[in-house]
């Protein structure tokens, strides 16, 4: 039997990682399940998100663990995109750019799935 995947590596999706037309990040906490969209860059094999609203509850606070999905296409075999688990943190070495912007957290990285229906192929072993 032929088996089909849409499996790929982050590493394939670079330029997805790169320029996210959007992304967003659900986690837990005392009131329940929260989803907001969050800002994203990946900078030197580093994760880092910021929330985008304001006021208690808008975005996960350090030490939370999270789940972050960035996807892109409309059509079938545009559908691309990455789910990313993890936990975040208030890193002291925060890339020069993010100086002036206090919310910024590192995803420190603990599982990763990635996908393009682009791609699919016969899978290999």
């Amino acid at each position: 039997m032929k088996q089909i995947t849409r499996k790929v590596t982050l590493v394939d999706l670079r330029d997805l990682l790169d320029d996210p037309p959007r992304a967003n990040v659900a986690w837990i906490d005392a009131d329940g399940i929260r989803a907001a969209p969050v800002r994203f860059r990946l900078i030197d094999g580093r994760y880092w998100i910021c929330g985008r609203g304001d006021g208690p509850g808008a975005s996960p606070a350090a030490g939370q663990r999270v789940v972050l999905l960035i996807d892109d296409g409309y059509l079938y075999f545009d559908l691309r995109g990455a789910r990313i688990a993890g936990r975040t943190e208030r890193s002291g070495t925060a890339p020069a750019e993010f100086h002036g912007d206090a919310n910024w957290l590192e995803l420190i990285v603990e599982r990763t799935t990635a996908w393009h229906y682009g791609f699919l192929r016969r899978r290999q072993g």
